[in-house]
């Protein structure tokens, strides 16, 4: 499949008293899903926002999972 050029949104969501373990490993699957795509010229759409936290956390892991906070990985 041509990635190049093509737009993409990836996003989703958990509970806010969901267990943190499995919600950073979906934010790491985020992550290398992005980074693979990025790398072969794909084209994401940007949500705007704030982020939701887990239950009573006011310093992560989002809720929310989408491409923006995994530019890092570059």
């Amino acid at each position: 499949m041509q990635i190049t050029g093509r737009r993409i949104l990836i996003a989703g969501s958990a509970d806010l008293q969901c267990d943190e373990r499995k919600l950073l490993y979906a934010h790491e699957l985020v992550a290398l899903l992005t980074a693979e795509l990025a790398g072969r010229g794909a084209i994401f759409l940007v949500p705007f926002g704030k982020e939701p936290l887990l239950q009573d956390r006011v310093d992560g892991p989002s809720i929310v999972f989408d491409w923006l906070q995994y530019l890092r990985v570059f």
